[in-house]
């Protein structure tokens, strides 16, 4: 129940830690943990980000999740 940047910005520390002691983390890696990691509120962000014939740049995951979370909170 953490907001998504902070969720997002351990995910990063987290893949950054791994790249400072030599191990790589590929791109689609990253992205399939911060799927993995999200609550069923954005099995529909999930879906679009997963059904891409082109994988997505980390950073457009982001910004769809973080307006994905404002949509929420506008509901709840």
């Amino acid at each position: 129940d953490k907001p998504m940047r902070e969720f997002l910005l351990k995910m990063k520390a987290i893949s950054d830690s791994l790249a400072s002691v030599g191990g790589l983390i590929l791109p689609q890696e990253h992205i399939d943990a911060i799927l993995k990691g999200l609550p069923q509120d954005y099995h529909s962000v999930i879906f679009v980000i997963e059904s891409k014939f082109e994988p997505f740049l980390i950073e457009e995951v982001d910004a769809m999740l973080l307006a994905h979370e404002a949509r929420l909170q506008k509901f709840h």
